[in-house]
């Protein structure tokens, strides 16, 4: 089975290259552009990441979105959004928050390292292999 990432409110040319990138780590890319359609999706499917463009919301939309995210699910969540607004959606919920100008290739590592931690890692108990 492959893993899903769920992208929300992406542009179409911004989709495309991620989807042309992650179909390397065999990774599928479903993509949806409004919130109800979003929780829609995470309640049927099972996704590894959300990325969440958030350029063309105000902060308090933004936020709104975040938040209804975070009561359905706790999947990793990559925010892209103007800097100015950075602090208060890691605050919310948002596990990664990148400007829109960020390299594509810290993207997609960002992406990778959210998802291998998710995936990967979260079933360890370090304090538990520590007493081992």
């Amino acid at each position: 089975m492959k893993k899903q990432i769920l992208t929300i409110n992406l542009s179409d040319d911004r989709n495309n290259v991620f989807r042309e990138y992650f179909l390397l780590d065999h990774l599928e890319l479903d993509s949806c552009n409004e919130i109800n359609d979003a929780i829609t999706r995470l309640m049927k499917n099972t996704f590894c990441l959300i990325i969440f463009d958030s350029l063309k919301l105000d902060v308090d939309e933004t936020q709104e979105i975040i938040t209804r995210l975070r009561k359905v699910t706790y999947i990793p969540l990559l925010v892209i959004t103007p800097q100015v607004s950075a602090a208060s959606v890691l605050e919310i919920g948002a596990d990664v928050c990148i400007p829109q100008d960020t390299d594509i290739h810290v993207v997609f590592a960002l992406a990778m390292a959210l998802i291998r931690r998710y995936t990967v890692y979260n079933h360890f108990d370090i304090f538990y292999l520590r007493r081992s």
